[in-house]
């Protein structure tokens, strides 16, 4: 006896997130790092955690990248979705780090949308937002309809299994 599904994902309406998701119809392109595709971009976006730092300590290939990206005439800036630190607070952590972030640079979850505001000269797709969390961070650039880029770390990709596809994939910065 054979069965036939007739459930599968062209067939579940996912509200106001399926017309989200079904703009993003192309392919993750798997990368080496960010250098790769630079050149696409004038100004990137990096997350807080896990993209130049981690756990508590800066990650070698940022420590390098930043200043590299700054010397090709990069506008680079730090972004979080977690609304428990102030933009002074981040500022701290990022210098601490050897990372030279000025607060205006530390950008939070609403700063997004006003990214005009920031960087008048980049056009929108030519932001970069570098993410290190499927959900809470690809999900929100896709909304602003930023390109993304997700580093994972633990070298488990779960972009389709989670049914959500970032620009890029890369295993690091």
């Amino acid at each position: 006896m054979a069965f036939e599904s007739e459930f599968g994902p062209q067939y579940v309406d996912m509200g106001p997130t399926n017309s989200l998701f079904n703009w993003y119809q192309e392919d993750t392109l798997k990368i080496n790092g960010l250098m790769d595709i630079v050149d696409k971009f004038d100004v990137v976006l990096f997350s807080v955690e896990n993209t130049l730092i981690k756990e508590g300590l800066t990650l070698p290939a940022g420590a390098v990248l930043v200043p590299q990206l700054r010397q090709m005439g990069k506008k680079l800036a730090v972004f979080t979705v977690d609304d428990r630190y102030s933009r002074q607070e981040l500022t701290d952590k990022m210098n601490s780090h050897g990372l030279s972030f000025a607060q205006e640079r530390i950008l939070q979850r609403g700063d997004l949308a006003k990214l005009a505001e920031r960087f008048p000269l980049a056009s929108q797709r030519r932001i970069l937002m570098v993410c290190s969390d499927l959900v809470s961070e690809v999900t929100l650039g896709q909304s602003h309809q930023l390109t993304t880029l997700l580093v994972i770390s633990d070298r488990q990709d779960k972009t389709q299994a989670m049914g959500i596809e970032p620009d890029f994939i890369s295993f690091s910065v």
